[in-house]
């Protein structure tokens, strides 16, 4: 839709940097992250809540303390409702408990109308959104237009597949829409995967690394030209700290002095553990992703992911074989080494 400004020009593949340029910082950072207040990386205190979280629950504690601390009355995000647990939808929480019992990461594209009808209904109350990347413009031009919009959250893109991928992976698991009780894009153990539970009890996951094999077969057209990855211009924004001797952790990037404050008030009031994290460890975690959204992909994956996006392949590929590829290589190439986390110097006093 026009009216959503989530895609910019991308630059030329052959000026994109390497991952040696990074430790050289021989990069624009104002292209590859564009404008920010501060980074850290961290965890709900809460071990209930950090366990269930798609990484470290951090953002779920952050949103939750802003409802308890009166700063917003509801917050809106994606989840899914109880008469329809298989269509993720925008939904509003009034309560902590909403909050937590709706957390979690959705791969699967919410398009702007379900957003703009959401905001629509929230009538006089004061609000945070969580919203993708994309949808981040959108929601500033209806910030100046109501001045009910008082936070917008966002994360990191990763994965925004068609809602046919996860119809696709129940019948790969054999299981009928009508048959779920409950699905989870990042179930189980960390960092978790594709899980969903069925009205009889029984529960089915495939692990995380299937994911990348899913985006190439339901990756959005959209979303191959979208240049937007980490919220750009949201107030805070979330994603996987893949940080490998410190699991379950979330990183997160305050890009306005509204989201630097949220993020530290939770940390003041002993909600989350919040640890410095530098520029370079964040590229260099985030490196592929990055590079795939702001420059685009070499021709191999071009070809690659559109092949695999044909009908025909989506039904042969051998998909636990290419999974368990997938697997290996995040095990040698996903993370970066970081023994010792400084703690957060935070403005809070």
């Amino acid at each position: 839709m026009t009216w959503v400004t989530g895609m910019t020009k991308r630059l030329p593949r052959s000026t994109a940097p390497k991952r040696k340029d990074i430790k050289l910082r021989n990069y624009d950072p104002t292209v590859l992250l564009g404008g920010y207040k501060s980074l850290a990386v961290g965890h709900a205190i809460n071990e209930a809540y950090r366990a269930t979280g798609a990484s470290g629950g951090a953002m779920r504690t952050i949103l939750a303390h802003l409802l308890r601390t009166k700063r917003v009355d509801a917050v809106i995000s994606a989840g899914f409702h109880e008469d329809d647990p298989i269509t993720p939808r925008y939904l509003k929480q009034t309560t902590t408990d909403d909050i937590f019992s709706m957390g979690g990461s959705i791969y699967s594209y919410l398009s702007a109308i379900p957003l703009r009808k959401a905001v629509d209904a929230i009538d006089s109350e004061r609000c945070a959104i969580v919203c993708q990347p994309c949808m981040v413009p959108l929601l500033r031009r209806l910030q100046a237009q109501q001045n009910n919009i008082k936070y917008i959250f966002s994360f990191f893109c990763g994965y925004n597949m068609s809602h046919e991928a996860t119809l696709f992976m129940l019948r790969k698991l054999n299981v009928r829409p009508e048959e779920v009780t409950a699905i989870n894009y990042r179930g189980g153990p960390y960092p978790g995967g594709f899980q969903l539970i069925t009205r009889d009890g029984q529960k089915f996951t495939y692990g995380k690394e299937s994911y990348e094999l899913l985006n190439l077969q339901f990756v959005r057209p959209g979303c191959l030209r979208c240049t937007k990855y980490m919220g750009e211009g949201a107030d805070l924004v979330a994603g996987d700290a893949w940080l490998k001797s410190h699991p379950r952790m979330t990183l997160l990037m305050a890009r306005s002095a509204l989201g630097k404050e949220a993020m530290e008030q939770a940390s003041y009031d002993h909600e989350v553990a919040l640890y410095s994290m530098t520029e370079q460890d964040l590229l260099r975690m985030h490196f592929h992703n990055l590079i795939h959204k702001k420059y685009g992909d070499g021709l191999f994956l071009r070809l690659t992911t559109k092949m695999f996006n044909q009908v025909i392949p989506k039904q042969l590929v051998p998909f636990k074989l290419l999974s368990c590829f997938s697997r290996l290589r995040r095990r040698w190439k996903i993370g970066v080494d970081i023994q010792n986390l400084e703690p957060y110097k935070s403005d809070c006093v």
